[in-house]
């Protein structure tokens, strides 16, 4: 078979190569044209004007001669830089008999490797033998490249019709033959647009996860260290806890319809007073409408039931001072005992109605 390798020059062309003949074709007399001090078995090709001779074509009419290798049976031939033996020519130009030795190359069991920099570069008659093609494309001057292959030769163009894979450079390799690309090869540095894909790849998750972070910070109530409690100045060391962020749909749900204070969000209002809870302070009734309002004045709609109720009077208030309390302790005698009332008589204080 004929395979041809391409790629630019540095790309790892004679690499590949050299590395693929010495795991595949180590036990077949090896033939090399154009790799200088190659330190694998094998024997330097002699001059192009050698490597054929005209035999007579079987069952053909005696004098009938065609060109053929004269390598011995199972060999295998490397010709690096093959563009420099075959040529593009002219249609209708005469064949060179080592072209023309590669119609029968099969029938003494030769394989050839040939390498170039692009299919365009040898021969239309020498491509159209191809029975594989492999293109090399090192990548930003790493130590690895991409390697496409067709089962003929194709333009490196067409990578979507390539099987693709990857190879890494065997550094013992270098030692086994002498290229100027080793020395002198640099790498290439990676397009600005890829630093900038990376940087959003990283950036982008990162901002979205920080984003999040406010989004849900902002629907957390804020809190107050109380002096002494966990986090203020008076503990120090202690951080204070993290209340749970409020539901707006379910928190703020009245338990007892009509009264907002007994929603599950002010339960911790009414342990610590943090916010003002809205309480029904008043109700007015009549025949066809009855209104609540809170501390605030403004209107609340209870069930009518409950609304009716309150405003005769028959809710009870959990919130509001005890009264009775309040007064036995401010309101002062209204009077003292006469002569005539007995030193047994009570002092009754005087009960102020709440306005």
């Amino acid at each position: 078979m004929i395979t041809l390798i391409t790629g630019t020059p540095g790309a790892g062309k004679t690499l590949y190569a050299i590395d693929y003949a010495r795991k595949h074709y180590k036990d077949r007399p090896l033939f090399v044209q154009g790799i200088p001090d190659l330190k694998i078995d094998h024997v330097v090709m002699p001059p192009e004007e050698d490597w054929t001779k005209r035999v007579q074509v079987p069952s053909a009419p005696e004098g009938t001669l065609r060109p053929e290798y004269q390598f011995p049976a199972d060999s295998v031939l490397i010709i690096d830089e093959c563009q420099a033996h075959f040529r593009p020519r002219a249609s209708g130009s005469k064949i060179p008999d080592i072209e023309a030795a590669l119609e029968t190359h099969r029938h003494t069991g030769i394989d050839l490797l040939l390498i170039t920099q692009h299919p365009t570069r040898i021969s239309r008659g020498v491509a159209t033998l191809v029975g594989r093609h492999l293109h090399i494309r090192r990548v930003w001057g790493l130590s690895r490249c991409v390697v496409y292959e067709w089962d003929h030769a194709s333009s490196p163009d067409r990578i979507n019709q390539a099987t693709r894979t990857t190879w890494s450079y065997p550094k013992d390799v270098f030692q086994l033959y002498k290229s100027a690309t080793v020395h002198t090869s640099r790498g290439q540095r990676p397009p600005a647009l890829l630093y900038l894909v990376l940087s959003l790849i990283v950036a982008v998750p990162v901002a979205g996860y920080y984003f999040f972070q406010r989004i849900q910070d902002r629907g957390k109530p804020a809190v107050t260290a109380k002096p002494g409690a966990p986090g203020s100045p008076g503990a120090p060391g202690l951080a204070a806890p993290a209340l749970p962020v409020i539901n707006i749909t379910q928190d703020f749900q009245p338990r007892i319809p009509g009264d907002l204070a007994s929603a599950p969000a002010y339960d911790q209002s009414r342990m610590e007073q943090r916010l003002v809870m809205p309480r029904i302070i008043s109700c007015i009734s009549s025949a066809t409408k009855c209104l609540c309002f809170t501390q605030q004045a403004t209107p609340i709609l209870p069930t009518p039931t409950d609304c009716r109720d309150r405003a005769d009077g028959k809710v009870y208030d959990p919130y509001q001072p005890d009264q009775v309390q309040q007064a036995s302790i401010i309101a002062p005698a209204t009077r003292t005992p006469s002569a005539n009332e007995g030193a047994g008589a009570m002092i009754t204080p005087r009960m102020d109605k709440p306005s």
